[in-house]
C-alpha cells in the first residue's frame, strides 16, 4: 500500500513512518526538507522524500494536486493547520484516495485536565501557535510582559568582605558609562543593555560602531535591542519576588523543576511538589505576614 506521509519528520513522523516501512509499505514522505527525523532509524532509507512549502503552495492552490499526483492509497496529514487547508486537500483527493487520516494538534486544546477529553470540555487553546489553529474559539491575545532581566541587576556587597572598597570599585568600573558600553555590544559578559547610551536612535543615542565593532549584525543588534527597550518599557512587567523566604521558594523551585528535567518525575509530579514546598516554606514564615510584604514589594498598599 502507498502512505503518503505529509509532515513525516516532525515528532509522529519520526515514529510512524518507520513502522510503516517495517510493516511492508511504501512510503513517501512531504516536508519542507529543512530538518531530518528527531531519532535515526535505518527504515529511513527506504521512504521517498518530498520537499514541498505547504503554506506557499495552499496560498497557490497546488498542495492538493501534488499530493494527489503521487498516487496514494492512504494519506496522513500531520501539519494542517486551517480549515481552509484541510478542504482544499479533501477536495483533491476526494474519488482518488481511498483513505485520509487527519491528525488534529493538541495545542489546540492545551494542557490535558482530564482524559479522555472532547472538543466539549477542552479548554483554551495555548499559545499563538494554539490560538491560531483555535479561530472558533473566543480568546484575548496574549499579555506581552516585561521582565527587567540584567536592566535591573545590582551589585550587592557582602557584609562579610573583609575589603568592601576593592568590591565597591569594580562594581563603580562596571557602572562607568565607558566600561558598561564596552560590555553591552561584547554580549557575554553578563550585563544586558538597559541604559539610554546602550540603545540606538531613535531609543537612546548609542553608535551603531560600537556594536558592530564587536561583530554585531546590523540589522540583528538593531532588532535585539529594540526588543530589550520594548521589554524594559511595557507597562506589564514581571518583577523579581523580593519576600523574605525569596531563596527558599527559588531553591524548592529549581530542586523540583531538576528532577523532571532529569527524568525522575513527571512535569505533574514535579509541579505538584513544588506547591507543597511553596506551602509549607509560606506556613513556616506566616501567611499574611508573606501577603503584606508582597504586597509592600510591588508598591501597594
Amino acid at each position: 500500500m502507498r502512505i503518503v506521509v505529509i509532515g513525516g519528520s516532525g515528532h509522529i513522523g519520526t515514529f510512524l513512518v518507520p513502522r510503516l516501512v517495517r510493516a511492508g509499505h511504501d512510503v513517501i514522505s512531504i516536508s519542507r526538507g529543512q530538518r531530518s527525523s528527531y531519532a535515526d532509524d535505518p527504515a529511513w532509507t527506504q521512504v521517498r522524500q518530498v520537499v514541498a512549502d505547504r503554506a506557499a503552495e495552499d496560498r497557490e492552490g497546488t498542495f492538493g494536486g501534488r499530493v494527489a499526483d503521487l498516487g496514494p492509497d492512504v494519506v496522513i496529514d500531520l501539519i494542517c493547520f486551517s480549515l481552509d487547508s484541510a478542504t482544499a486537500l479533501v477536495e483533491r483527493l476526494r474519488g482518488r484516495t481511498a483513505h485520509l487520516l487527519h491528525c488534529g494538534s493538541i495545542w489546540r486544546a492545551g494542557p490535558s485536565v482530564r482524559l479522555p477529553m472532547t472538543e466539549d470540555d477542552a479548554p483554551p487553546p495555548v499559545g499563538e501557535y494554539g490560538i491560531a489553529q483555535g479561530k472558533w474559539i473566543k480568546s484575548a491575545r496574549p499579555n506581552r510582559v516585561g521582565n527587567t532581566t540584567g536592566g535591573s541587576w545590582a551589585g550587592v556587597i557582602s557584609r562579610h568582605s573583609k575589603v568592601p572598597e576593592a568590591t565597591y570599585c569594580l562594581l563603580a568600573l562596571m557602572a562607568s558609562k565607558e566600561k558598561s558600553m564596552v560590555y553591552a555590544a561584547r554580549g557575554w559578559d553578563g550585563l544586558d543593555p538597559g541604559r539610554r547610551f546602550h540603545f540606538l536612535p531613535p531609543d537612546g543615542y548609542a553608535k551603531i560602531e560600537d556594536y558592530l565593532k564587536a561583530s554585531w549584525d546590523e540589522a540583528d543588534v538593531r532588532d535585539y535591542l529594540h526588543a530589550y527597550l520594548d521589554t524594559f518599557s511595557n507597562p506589564l512587567q514581571l518583577p523579581y519576588l523580593r519576600i523574605p523566604g525569596t531563596y527558599s521558594y527559588l531553591q524548592a523551585l529549581n530542586l523540583h523543576l531538576a528532577e523532571a528535567v532529569g527524568g525522575q518525575v513527571s512535569p505533574r509530579a514535579a509541579l505538584k511538589a513544588t506547591a507543597v514546598s511553596f506551602e509549607e516554606i509560606t506556613l513556616r514564615l506566616g501567611r499574611d505576614a508573606q501577603r503584606r510584604a508582597y504586597r509592600t514589594s510591588l508598591g501597594l498598599q
